[in-house]
């Protein structure tokens, strides 16, 4: 299975700016960071 993930912000109501990634040691190890990083239980 693939996997992908969009990182970016809002910088207005519905418009964000960032990027997607389908590069799996970048998106494997987004949730770690993200899980440690905010309060995301």
């Amino acid at each position: 299975m693939k996997t992908c993930a969009f990182l970016g912000e809002e910088r207005r109501n519905g418009g964000f700016y960032g990027f997607w990634t389908n590069d799996s040691p970048t998106v494997d190890g987004l949730v770690p960071s993200l899980e440690t990083t905010y309060d995301v239980s």
